[in-house]
C-alpha cells in the first residue's frame, strides 16, 4: 500500500496527464446518476408526462456510467502498463464482465438456495407448531443457527469465488501479447492466496471508508438542501433552492467523485503490488521445488 502511495504521489502529473479525462467522464456520469436519484418534483412530473423519454435518459445514463467505469479502468491500466490503450480497454473489458457474471451468478444461487432453506424451515416450524396447536408456528433456535451459519457459509461462498479475481484481473492485463492465460490455474493461484488479498482488501477498505466519509459530507449537505426543498414543493411551497442549484450540484458532486475515484485507485494499484508479490513467491517456490528434484 505504502508503494501505491508512493507510485501516485511522486508521478502525479503524469497520472492526471494519463487519466483525467476517463476519471473525469466517470465521475460526472455518476453525478448525473445520482442527481436523478435525488427527490425533484419537477423532474418526476416530467417522467410522468414524458415516461418514454424518461426512460431512454435514464438508460442512456446507467450505460453510460457503466461504459466510463471501462473507460476508467482501462486508462488507468494503459498508464501502468504504458500498452494501447485500445487492448487494455478490450482486456478490462472482458476481465470485467467474467467477474460481474460469475460473481453474480454465485450470488444468485447461495441467495436462492439461503431462501428456500429459510422457507422451508419456517413452514417445516410453523407446521409443527400447528399440529401442537400453538398458537402462532415460528422457527425454533436450532433453525435460527442453522440459517445464520447458511448466511456465514453463503458469505464465505461468494468470497472464495470473488477475491481470486484480484489476482487473475492484472494476471490477464499485464500478459503480453499472444501469450496464452490459464484461468483455472490463475484462480486456484489466487484462491491460495485469498487471505492476502482479503487483508489488503480490508485495510484498504478502512482507509478508503475514513475517505469516504469525509468526502460524502458536502454531498449530504446538497443531498439534504435538495430533499428539504422538495418536501416543501409537496406541500404547496415555493422551491428554496437557487436557479443554480442543478448545476451547484453535478459540478461538486462530480468533483467529489473525481477525487474519490483517484483515492480508489490507490487500491488498485495496491493489488497490483500484491500480485506481483505472489508472483514472487510462486517462483521462489517453484524454484525450491526444481532445487529439490
Amino acid at each position: 500500500m505504502k508503494e501505491a502511495y508512493s507510485l501516485m504521489t511522486g508521478n502525479v502529473k503524469n497520472l492526471l496527464k494519463s487519466t483525467w479525462w476517463a476519471f473525469m467522464i466517470y465521475a460526472f456520469m455518476v453525478a448525473f446518476m445520482v442527481y436523478l436519484r435525488t427527490p425533484n418534483k419537477m423532474l418526476h412530473d416530467w417522467g410522468e408526462e414524458n415516461m418514454m423519454l424518461s426512460f431512454c435518459l435514464q438508460t442512456v445514463v446507467y450505460l453510460g456510467v457503466i461504459v466510463a467505469a471501462f473507460l476508467m479502468g482501462a486508462a488507468a491500466w494503459r498508464w501502468l502498463t504504458d500498452k494501447p490503450f485500445g487492448r487494455m480497454m478490450k482486456r478490462f473489458t472482458t476481465i470485467y464482465l467474467a467477474s460481474a457474471v460469475v460473481s453474480f451468478v454465485v450470488t444468485f444461487a447461495a441467495t436462492f438456495a439461503l431462501t428456500c432453506f429459510y422457507l422451508t424451515a419456517f413452514l417445516t416450524a410453523s407446521g409443527s407448531a400447528a399440529t401442537a396447536d400453538s398458537a402462532a408456528g415460528s422457527p425454533s433456535l436450532l433453525i435460527i443457527v442453522l440459517f445464520a451459519l447458511a448466511i456465514v457459509a453463503a458469505t464465505a461462498l461468494c468470497m472464495a469465488v470473488s477475491l481470486p479475481f484480484a489476482y487473475l484481473t492484472p494476471k490477464y492485463m499485464l500478459q503480453e501479447k499472444g501469450e496464452k492465460l490459464r484461468p483455472w490455474k490463475s484462480f486456484k493461484c489466487g484462491f491460495r492466496h485469498m487471505g492476502s488479498i482479503f487483508k489488503m482488501g480490508f485495510l484498504g477498505s478502512l482507509v478508503i471508508l475514513v475517505a469516504g466519509i469525509l468526502i460524502y459530507i458536502p454531498l449530504a449537505i446538497l443531498i439534504g438542501a435538495q430533499v428539504s426543498a422538495q418536501m416543501g414543493t409537496l406541500e404547496g411551497d415555493p422551491v428554496g433552492t437557487p436557479s443554480y442549484f442543478t448545476f451547484l450540484f453535478i459540478i461538486v458532486t462530480a468533483l467529489l467523485l473525481f477525487i474519490f475515484a483517484y483515492i480508489l485507485h490507490w487500491l488498485f494499484i495496491s493489488y497490483i503490488y500484491l500480485y506481483g508479490s505472489i508472483e514472487n513467491d510462486e517462483m521462489k517456490k517453484t524454484e525450491m521445488l526444481n532445487a529439490k528434484c
